[in-house]
């Protein structure tokens, strides 16, 4: 008998979970792809944009482009024009619009955003899933009105966060969008040059990276790695350890340690360099290898200006 009760008891919790779900489902029937409704539809504007009063600017201009956006179909639909839409969170909490919303940055910079999420201000923007070089694009139902859907547009940092707008905006980005209601995008995909030093006393040798064209604002990173003296920090030639930069003579042709621990042949004249070292004339200039003939004319040059014999 008490296992029965206890297996109805069971039962009825699964159905009473079930039911909760399909109702919060029910209630955002929005999805991404549906941009800009329902925001803007059928010539009408229905949002308020909500950026974190504390953050960085970059949060503010992401307002900006979104509003900016949202005016355009408003234009193009009604003819009309979209009027101040956005406010900052602390002034969303004191009016608590009963509009869509546009939630600009997570938890960690907008206070609206740990609301909607349940957080206390400020959250760790890690509890949505994302995280370095990320962002989310994310339907909720409005914390102010239950009728009302909220777009939680939320980065890593402000410039993942500006970066993912365009993921909506452009109509050949949101045809990905269409039926999803939660969607993660990296953002930026850095490319890094490591360096690793020779093996020190302690034991331990330093491995530096640093982001080439640092396009994803990374820092540099510095790693210890255990090692042994006997180990070699360079290159294996002959039995012996060339360090990374040596030069040496391999059958007559001119090589050098590269960081990657190969030995390779030096470089031509207008062969592509990043070291001197790589250069049969050891003079990289611009990245590009200069032959002896181009620093004499330089020479002959400052020769003849000044008038030397």
């Amino acid at each position: 008998m008490k296992s029965k009760r206890k297996m109805q008891k069971k039962i009825l919790m699964l159905s009473l979970s079930l039911v909760i779900f399909l109702l919060s489902v029910s209630m955002v029937s929005a999805t991404l792809g549906d941009y800009p409704a329902p925001f803007v539809s059928n010539g009408t504007a229905d949002v308020t944009i909500i950026y974190g009063a504390d953050a960085e600017s970059i949060y503010v201009d992401a307002a900006s482009i979104f509003s900016s956006d949202l005016a355009t179909h408003l234009a193009t639909q009604a003819g009309t024009k979209l009027g101040s839409v956005a406010m900052s969170d602390t002034q969303a909490e004191s009016l608590m619009p009963t509009t869509n919303l546009i939630i600009i940055g997570g938890p960690n910079v907008n206070r609206v955003a740990a609301k909607l999420i349940g957080a206390e201000y400020p959250a760790n923007a890690s509890v949505l899933g994302y995280g370095e070089n990320e962002a989310l694009l994310e339907l909720y139902q409005s914390p102010y009105d239950n009728a009302k859907t909220a777009l939680l547009v939320a980065g890593w940092t402000g410039r993942d966060t500006k970066s993912v707008i365009d993921k909506i905006i452009y109509t050949y980005n949101r045809e990905a969008l269409e039926g999803e209601s939660r969607k993660v995008f990296i953002t930026c995909k850095p490319e890094w040059e490591c360096i690793i030093g020779v093996c020190q006393p302690s034991g331990v040798k330093i491995k530096t990276c640093k982001e080439i064209l640092t396009k994803c604002g990374m820092n540099q990173t510095q790693e210890e790695i255990p090692c042994t003296s006997e180990e070699c920090s360079g290159c294996l030639y002959s039995k012996s350890c060339i360090p990374f930069g040596n030069r040496l003579k391999i059958n007559d042709t001119s090589s050098y340690c590269d960081i990657s621990r190969n030995i390779e042949s030096q470089k031509e004249t207008g062969e592509e360099c990043q070291n001197n070292y790589e250069c049969r004339s050891n003079m990289c200039t611009g990245e590009e290898c200069i032959g002896l003939s181009f620093i004499q004319q330089i020479f002959n040059w400052f020769k003849a200006i000044f008038g030397l014999s």
